[in-house]
């Protein structure tokens, strides 16, 4: 677990009787599409949280629920409802109306995956989103400011029965995204809001074994600054528990620079026979550049990952 995290990043089914996010799991023919129409979605959200009353920045997990409408997957996720930290938060227009949140302006997209998704690799029955808002600076004059980027992994669910007749090798290949904030880790000031960290995944899945399990690649950048990058790879393994896994990201490796992390990726498999793979990233990372000033990024995060064949 994420150290200070107040529950477990963990999104998949370990008990096959029910799907964790309260949907069927999913048939041939799913997709994508269909949870438009679905009701409510259980998801697990990750977040950064910079709290400018205190100038305190933390990872925040919570269980909440996602409710998508007609046309969402089409037009970005722009009339999605979320409950986050004890709101519902209501979107027309990728943005929350005023007339329904008064106190902060939010916004929603696709962050991963999705079936018209242009920017990162398409899915069928996985993606991730993601909703924000940030005032960048304590107000003197108000409270209770907040920065925040949350993000979430939806679908249609593997059956944990699917899962455990799989046998073999299978490789998923996609694209990690996310935005956090960067911090002075001798202050714990908050240097620059609204930080892009990104790059490519690779799972490998060891389906059948003895105990069953996901490796992972990671390859990508945390934009720390305005035209600075810190590039990183790092990898992880964790065993597969019903349809999900999830593990540490303690074992970074980072160019021109010594990168400490404490930092997990947790997923799930959806379609038919684990065709996809979704999940979310908590990311905690203190970095000490050759040539430059150190910082901490913090950070929530999604990824979706496709295979080209069955196992």
């Amino acid at each position: 677990m994420l150290l200070g995290a107040p529950e477990p990043l963990f999104i998949g089914t370990r008990d096959a009787s029910n799907s964790a996010n309260g949907q069927p799991f999913a048939v041939s023919d799913s997709v994508l599409e269909d949870l438009e129409e679905a009701g409510t979605i259980k998801v697990k959200v990750v977040r950064a949280l910079t709290d400018w009353d205190s100038g305190a920045t933390r990872l925040q997990i919570s269980s909440e629920t996602l409710t998508l409408a007609s046309g969402d997957f089409s037009d970005n996720l722009s009339s999605i409802t979320l409950t986050l930290g004890g709101k519902t938060l209501i979107f027309d227009e990728g943005s929350t109306p005023v007339s329904t949140n008064p106190s902060n302006s939010w916004f929603s997209y696709l962050n991963t995956g999705g079936p018209i998704n242009t920017v990162y690799i398409t899915s069928e029955v996985s993606a991730t989103g993601a909703v924000y808002a940030y005032e960048d600076a304590e107000n003197p004059a108000l409270t209770g400011e907040f920065d925040t980027e949350a993000f979430f992994a939806f679908g249609f669910e593997t059956d944990p029965d699917e899962i455990a007749v799989l046998v073999g090798t299978a490789i998923y290949s996609g694209d990690f995204a996310g935005y956090g904030q960067v911090i002075d880790p001798s202050t714990g000031d908050v240097i620059l809001s609204e930080r892009e960290f990104s790059g490519t995944i690779t799972l490998t899945a060891e389906f059948g074994a003895t105990t069953p399990d996901v490796s992972g690649d990671l390859d990508g950048n945390i934009n720390y600054a305005d035209g600075s990058f810190t590039d990183f790879t790092a990898s992880f393994s964790a065993p597969i528990e019903g349809n999900g896994f999830a593990g540490s990201l303690d074992n970074m490796t980072c160019a021109d620079a010594v990168c400490l992390s404490d930092s997990e990726l947790a997923g799930a498999f959806y379609g038919t026979d684990a065709l996809e793979s979704s999940g979310l990233l908590g990311m905690n990372v203190r970095v000490i550049p050759d040539a430059d000033d150190e910082y901490q990024f913090i950070s929530g995060g999604g990824f979706t990952a496709t295979r080209p064949s069955q196992p």
